[in-house]
């Protein structure tokens, strides 16, 4: 797994561990807090490679013709805390993430007849496998607009933020 991927798996769960151990809801808002400041510092800036997922869902769209899918990073046993945060990535926006939240980066999409788009459609439907992909993230416009995704989502890993580049096998 690399460095940067590891680093964000280990903060949620660290701080997934905190807030179950903290003796009050007064200590659990300040878990809840300084949780959000350290990951939204800990994702990466620009492109990663050979991160591993378990692909979740593929979803096809029709204006403009392309597809959407979500990876799921080995995040699932980290959530079962009471922080519950998880981490998936996908290349369109959910819950608590607005475009305006983002900085512009064009198209998300995995548009038609690209050599990703056909390697995504050759996946059969509930055979999703690990798989290992590159891509870049996509900032948010500041370090505020981040933390408010965290906390106003129920669950981190509702929040899409991710361009994709690569797609395949888990290595």
């Amino acid at each position: 797994m690399p460095p940067q991927e590891a680093a964000l798996l280990n903060t949620l769960s660290k701080y997934n561990e905190a807030y179950d151990q903290a003796p009050n809801e007064i200590q659990q808002d300040r878990v809840s807090t300084e949780f959000a400041r350290r990951f939204c510092a800990e994702i990466p800036q620009g492109t990663v490679h050979d991160w591993i997922g378990t692909l979740e869902t593929i979803l096809p769209t029709h204006h403009p013709s392309g597809v959407q899918i979500t990876i799921e990073l080995p995040s699932r046993d980290l959530y079962s805390g009471s922080l519950g945060i998880g981490l998936s990535v996908g290349n369109f926006y959910g819950y608590g993430v607005t475009r305006d939240g983002m900085i512009p980066s064009g198209p998300l999409l995995i548009r038609a007849n690209t050599p990703l788009y056909h390697t995504v459609s050759k996946i059969p439907d509930n055979d999703y496998d690990r798989v290992s992909f590159s891509g870049r993230f996509v900032p948010f416009i500041s370090p505020t607009a981040c933390e408010k995704a965290i906390h106003y989502a129920t669950y981190f890993d509702a929040i899409r933020f991710y361009k994709v580049r690569d797609l395949g096998p888990d290595k």
